[in-house]
């Protein structure tokens, strides 16, 4: 993932059974990003997203899965169609959770 910041013009990423999320700020560097997509390997909280998400300002389409919530940051992005969370939890059911304000936008939700 070291690499990563330097890709400025990369609009579509997508990590496939991915261990480790990127390091926030190499996330938040890839500023023409409309299309992100993380499967993950195994759980990950949706506050280690929050860092990141801001400065994705032309993001279009955020799918993530095994994330224990909704990442609060998503009401920051204003051009956010697509949202799509696959909510896994061990030993039992998540609780259902209310969109962030300021989705008005949004086309899908998966």
């Amino acid at each position: 993932m070291a690499p990563l910041p330097q890709l400025t013009a990369l609009t579509f990423l997508e990590l496939d059974y991915t261990h480790n999320l990127p390091p926030p700020a190499s996330l938040a560097a890839l500023t023409a990003l409309h299309h992100v997509c993380m499967w993950m390997a195994q759980a990950m909280s949706a506050a280690s997203l929050d860092a990141a998400l801001p400065p994705l300002q032309q993001l279009t389409c955020l799918a993530l899965s095994k994330i224990d919530g909704i990442p609060a940051a998503v009401a920051s992005l204003p051009h956010l169609q697509r949202l799509f969370l696959c909510n896994v939890r061990q030993g039992g059911q998540q609780p259902a959770q209310a969109l962030p304000p300021r989705l008005a936008g949004l086309r899908c939700l998966g």
